[in-house]
């Protein structure tokens, strides 16, 4: 019998797929855990919400895998970066696979799928309400015809799609709890969504949303209070490049202009703080670390001027200088009340 200790262990493993990025395991380990814990907890569950959010991210992660977004397009892992010795067992460079590995994990891409396809379903309906909780029983057994009707539906759909709506249902989970915190991490992950779509007004929107409750929840010179007013920029910049009408492009332009800006600010605040404090490694280590994101916003200041007159070549990822900066702002912050 599925219990609610089993979702969370599926839950874990999911967690650590996404860490090593197996993401065909993290797929198939969170679409699980998404189900059981919506038949232990309820579709409209703070524990659900989690499994939600983990699986929208191991959707989101399979969708760039399949579109070749990550370099490696059947591992999404950077094998630049690491040396030889330190290749995952998990994961192999996809120019040194032979047809039939690479067959081979091709396939277990599509089972991955075939796993997480009569999950879409039931959290749609969870998230317009048609779902009862008396119901949840009922909605979860499917039998092998529901199963084939729901992989029709969900190829339709589309690993995207159905990333945004997992995120879309953990924000409203989290919105009516109150966890700002929690609810501003599926906006920001409904705007990333948003960009690979190209649909730079919805992220712009989204982000819009989550820097005003980030400005009301946390302190001036948090770091998370930046990254959002960089994503924000850079997705004013793509609307401004879609934008036809030309006085409205500029103003796009400048709003992009301020975001950049208004990051800059928040992350010098933040450096100022840090001067104050007690010189240790971590935290000579983060003001290095900080006065390196300033100057690639700046940079990324001049690639938007290039956008605007046409010039700009290089494609760039929208929050890459911003990977893992939560962590090492909770890891500085510990650093720091030891001493």
């Amino acid at each position: 019998m599925d219990s609610f200790e089993q979702a969370k262990e599926l839950l874990a493993e999911g967690k650590r797929d996404l860490l090593v990025y197996a993401i065909p395991d993290a797929v198939s380990n969170c679409s699980k855990a998404c189900e059981m814990m919506a038949k232990q907890k309820g579709e409209m569950s703070k524990e659900a919400a989690e499994a939600y959010l983990y699986y929208g991210k191991a959707l989101l992660e399979l969708s760039r895998v399949e579109s070749g977004v990550l370099g490696n397009a059947l591992d999404g892992v950077d094998m630049e970066s690491k040396p030889a010795d330190e290749k995952d067992a998990l994961v192999e460079d996809t120019e040194a696979m032979t047809t039939d590995e690479k067959s081979e994990i091709e396939e277990k891409v599509a089972v991955a799928l075939d796993e997480n396809y009569d999950k879409h379903d039931l959290v749609a309906r969870a998230h317009s309400g048609d779902i009862a909780e008396d119901s949840e029983d009922e909605a979860m057994e499917e039998d092998d015809a529901e199963m084939v009707d729901a992989e029709k539906v969900d190829t339709e759909v589309g690993n995207l799609e159905q990333a945004w709506q997992m995120f879309d249902l953990s924000k409203v989970i989290y919105a009516k709890s109150g966890e700002i915190a929690k609810e501003c991490e599926a906006l920001i992950l409904l705007a990333e969504v948003s960009m690979e779509n190209s649909n730079f007004n919805q992220a712009v929107e989204d982000l819009t949303e989550c820097l005003a409750k980030r400005i009301k929840s946390l302190p001036s010179d948090s770091r998370m209070i930046a990254e959002t007013h960089y994503q924000l920029g850079v997705a004013q910049a793509n609307c401004a490049q879609q934008c036809a009408d030309q006085s409205q492009q500029c103003s796009l332009f400048d709003n992009a202009e301020k975001s950049l800006t208004s990051a800059v600010d928040v992350l010098n605040t933040t450096m100022a703080s840090l001067k104050k404090m007690e010189s240790s490694d971590v935290t000579e280590k983060e003001l290095a670390e900080l006065t390196s994101l300033c100057a690639e916003i700046e940079e990324r200041k001049n690639d938007h001027k290039e956008m605007q007159k046409g010039t700009y070549k290089e494609e760039k990822d929208f929050v890459s200088i911003y990977k893992g900066i939560e962590v090492n702002e909770i890891a500085t912050k510990k650093a720091v009340s030891s001493t």
